[in-house]
């Protein structure tokens, strides 16, 4: 059965669906047995709240309002009139605190631009973390635990893992000034990881004090700013105060030295004073020093003392000739001394002569254990098996088992001695008896 009801002629028919009619033919809306309601046409309503989205009050009946609007296009809460955003939330006194829309470069916004008020982006359950994905993969999240960048599970308060060389970078828009990472403690305290003064330079500031700086060229200065000379220099140098540690390019020198710098011209000196140098070269090492000299100044380095690569050591000279080469402009070449005691042993070449001399008895041993054997005393006396030389004796020679033995010659031999001396003793074997020049003749020395 139809019930039909015309707005015109008032006619009613039954046959189980309601159906108005706008002029006894047309039919605007109709009702089904299953309570479906269908409208010919979009209906109009006249009353309510152009936009307004309609909702069941607390009574119950419908209602449309300011309060929440739809134009199609853009959802607005609590009266917004903004026309730029997709969702737009007031709050009480009717300011905007919350926008979702586009900017002109059709990029998504979220917006809360009510004074200096937060966005809170809350996940309450236990264990929920903020997730950001990027094309469908995750880029970052935020747990309990930290934030994660590269990772879902931050073991730190941030926690960054990429698989490029460049993990982060920090940079500072404009002209001029500092960037850089300070890491603050509880108390106030900071570290401070910075490029100054709008340079490349890297400075390393614990407790906001410049101690070390890393600068463009790759030297690093202890409590010191490296000089930017070396930058020409062709060498990485390591500085602490006027000290500093350098390398060349490989396979090339390190230098090790004070009181100096290399500017790719040559050493000069940093502050006035004496410098040195230690260097170290395709396995040879080398220690030189210079006189004093004022700040700025070309450094002359004079090479006091060289250790070959073959282990061969010159001192005073710049290359060795033996496994010890000593060179000396006058003087004693050597001193040796033994600790506690004062008097002095030397080895001295003059040009001519080499001389092995002592400040007290010089001592000559042999064997293993290096017993004496003969000595010298300060006296000039020559003791041979014993250690104390008798004073009225140039030679004193002491054994039980041996005896000494003169030189051991012919007659002819002995008459061809040119110009003998007088004393000159020989053994003449031809005799067999032992012969003593008088100063004019020779005697032979009869038994008695």
């Amino acid at each position: 059965m139809v019930i039909k009801v015309s707005l015109l002629s008032g006619a009613i028919a039954s046959d189980g669906v309601l159906s108005i009619q706008s002029n006894g033919t047309t039919e605007a809306i109709s009702i089904s047995t299953a309570q479906v309601v269908t409208f010919a046409n979009n209906p109009v309503i006249t009353a309510g709240t152009a936009n307004g989205v309609a909702y069941l009050n607390g009574s119950k009946v419908v209602t449309t309002g300011s309060a929440l609007t739809f134009d199609g296009n853009r959802l607005a809460v609590a009266g917004s009139s903004a026309t730029t955003n997709r969702v737009d939330i007031l709050n009480d006194n009717g300011n905007a605190t919350f926008r979702v829309g586009y900017d002109t470069s059709n990029n998504l916004t979220i917006t809360r631009n009510t004074g200096d008020a937060n966005i809170y982006l809350n996940a309450t359950q236990s264990g929920a973390a903020q997730v950001w994905q990027l094309a469908g993969t995750e880029g970052m999240r935020l747990n309990s635990t930290g934030l994660g960048i590269g990772t879902s599970s931050p073991a730190n308060k941030l926690d960054v893992l990429s698989t490029a060389f460049a993990i982060a970078r920090f940079s500072r828009s404009g002209a001029g000034g500092s960037a850089g990472i300070d890491i603050v403690e509880g108390s106030g305290g900071y570290s401070r990881l910075a490029t100054p003064g709008g340079t490349s330079n890297m400075s390393f500031r614990p407790g906001g004090t410049e101690l070390m700086l890393l600068d463009s060229s790759g030297n690093l200065g202890l409590g010191v700013t490296p000089s930017a000379d070396w930058a020409s220099s062709g060498y990485k140098a390591f500085v602490v105060r006027t000290s500093f540690l350098a390398g060349s390019a490989a396979p090339g020198a390190m230098v090790l030295g004070n009181n100096a710098y290399n500017d790719g011209v040559g050493w000069k000196y940093v502050a006035a004073g004496v410098a040195s140098s230690y260097v170290q070269n395709a396995g040879a090492h080398s220690w030189s020093y210079a006189a004093s000299g004022t700040a700025g100044a070309a450094i002359t380095f004079t090479q006091a003392m060289t250790l070959d690569a073959s282990g061969n050591l010159a001192l005073g000279r710049t290359s060795a000739g033996a496994t010890l080469d000593i060179e000396s402009s006058g003087g004693a070449s050597t001193y040796w001394r033994r600790t506690g005691y004062s008097n002095r042993g030397t080895i001295n070449v003059d040009g001519t002569n080499a001389t092995l001399a002592s400040e007290g008895a010089l001592i000559f041993g042999a064997g293993t254990s290096f017993a004496e054997r003969a000595r010298i005393d300060s006296s000039g006396n020559l003791g041979i098996g014993t250690t104390s030389p008798n004073a009225s004796a140039i030679l004193d020679a002491q054994s039980t088992t041996k005896g000494v033995r003169f030189p051991n010659m012919t007659g002819t031999q002995k008459n061809a001695i040119s110009s003998p001396p007088a004393g000159l003793v020989v053994f003449d074997t031809t005799l067999a008896k032992l012969c003593v020049y008088s100063g004019s003749a020779w005697q032979t020395i009869t038994s008695i």
